[in-house]
């Protein structure tokens, strides 16, 4: 059952009249996503929900003719992130210009303090090298999470991490996600066609924890990421 109707408590058991608990989708493919979702786009300047915009590692051959169109994008007031944006060394596009195209998104991300959305497969020593180098301020969302080796790498660098339809697919996801501080946990759809609340659901008996207890914990995690998300 959705929590639309509940209001978010506070640590203390105090209500806080924010926002409703509901469950929050931190990145998907999926357009017709309601307002509680950060949509990915690039092409979408009429979009009406919130979404998140950027070259994905995989579409850099012409990156830079693309930033501006970004750019203008990124600057409407219903887009909260940069991104998908990051490294691949899985595929067979050009590294430096992947790492070109990920280092200019990253300094929109800057600019606009808006967080950002990591894709990052195969290449986390030359993602870190890069955030190092950058030492970036705003949050960063390693998405689609599923390395067992890297969790705690990736924590230390105060990176929140999105998991999704990986929770229920691999067993070994569990012992990961109980391990990570829960306000460093977000939820995704990603393109995987499952509903939110598959994930959710899946969540909640891996933590063991009530699963309106989790939405109240999501839903702050999300708010305080994704600042320009409101309701109305």
């Amino acid at each position: 059952m959705s929590g639309e109707n509940r209001k978010l408590s506070s640590n203390n058991g105090n209500l806080m009249n924010i926002f409703a608990v509901m469950y929050f989708d931190a990145h998907t493919h999926d357009v017709s996503a309601g307002r509680n979702s950060v949509i990915q786009s690039s092409r979408m300047p009429s979009m009406e929900g919130f979404f998140s915009v950027g070259i994905h590692p995989w579409q850099v051959e012409n990156w830079s003719k693309e930033m501006e169109t970004i750019l203008s994008l990124a600057k409407k007031s219903n887009c909260v992130a940069i991104g998908e944006t990051g490294l691949d060394k899985q595929v067979t596009k050009d590294l430096s210009d992947q790492q070109e195209a990920f280092v200019a998104q990253i300094h929109l991300s800057e600019d606009l303090e808006l967080p950002l959305i990591l894709h990052c497969v195969k290449s986390w020593p030359e993602v870190l090298e890069v955030r190092k180098r950058l030492n970036p301020k705003q949050k960063w969302i390693f998405h689609g999470f599923s390395k067992h080796g890297l969790a705690k790498e990736v924590l230390k660098e105060n990176i929140l991490l999105s998991f999704g339809k990986s929770l229920i697919l691999e067993p070994h996801l569990g012992e990961i996600l109980r391990l990570v501080p829960k306000d460093k946990i977000l939820f995704e759809t990603d393109n995987s066609g499952l509903p939110i609340e598959r994930i959710y659901e899946k969540a909640s008996e891996i933590l063991g924890l009530e699963e309106t207890h989790l939405e109240e914990i999501i839903a702050l995690n999300f708010k305080q990421t994704f600042t320009k998300w409101h309701i109305g």
